[in-house]
């Protein structure tokens, strides 16, 4: 397994664990976890500096995934996929 499909992989199982989370994910949520991740880039912080990507990339996976139910946003982001793939 690529370091890539690793690194999505736990993405996507941090997305699941948090899909039903009474908090959704949001702008402010996003920023959180990124002032996390700063902290932990300098050693302030109690999570290492990949758990907090891994939390940044479930949290962008839940919110997308949220606008994607507006079938405008999913058809954009079908052709983006189809442009990059």
């Amino acid at each position: 397994m690529s370091r890539i499909a690793k690194a999505l992989r736990a993405a996507r199982a941090n997305a699941r664990a948090y899909r039903n989370c009474k908090y959704r994910p949001n702008f402010h949520l996003l920023v959180e976890e990124v002032l996390e991740l700063s902290q932990a880039l300098r050693g302030k912080h109690e999570h290492p500096p990949w758990f907090e990507l891994i939390q940044i990339m479930g949290i962008s996976a839940n919110w997308l995934a949220d606008m994607m139910n507006d079938p405008d946003v999913e058809q954009g982001i079908i052709e983006l996929i189809n442009k990059l793939e």
